[in-house]
């Protein structure tokens, strides 16, 4: 360019990709990330494997069996591996996510956060974003 070097503008939304969501995102007079301490995104984190479900609902029966682990980390990352349906249809459709119950149990922990490798933690026709709603209230950021 004539200035010397080449820039190229890029715009997107906060929801592109691997992104964080605050309790701002959903929750009235919820703090947004800028005004969350960088120690808050640093801890110990363990992996729930449920890329074997059958059922994309995960129930409390199958996060029990990893309550003494949870109770030792900051994160919780659950594996799905439907990220394998990126860029088809069926990404967005019949995802595994948490079921209230789950999540209910999930918010009892002293968590930083929870992540998951699909477009969300609540079931893709979800009116009420449980999942969101609960979480982000208990100040743990969705991953």
């Amino acid at each position: 360019g004539e200035d010397g070097y080449r820039e190229t503008k890029i715009t997107l939304y906060s929801h592109t990709g691997t992104h964080i969501d605050a309790p701002g995102h959903m929750i009235n007079n919820g703090i947004y990330l800028d005004h969350i301490g960088i120690e808050y995104f640093i801890g110990k984190a363990t992996i729930l494997d449920f890329s074997n479900g059958k059922n994309p609902l995960i129930n409390p029966n199958e996060i029990v069996p990893y309550q003494d682990r949870i109770s030792k980390v900051d994160f919780v990352i659950i594996k799905t591996l439907w990220s394998k349906y990126w860029g088809e249809k069926n990404y967005y459709q019949n995802y595994p996510c948490l079921s209230l119950a789950s999540v209910r149990l999930l918010a009892n922990y002293k968590l930083k956060g929870v992540g998951i490798d699909t477009i969300s933690l609540d079931p893709p026709d979800t009116v009420h974003f449980y999942a969101h709603k609960i979480l982000l209230s208990n100040n743990i950021l969705i991953i």
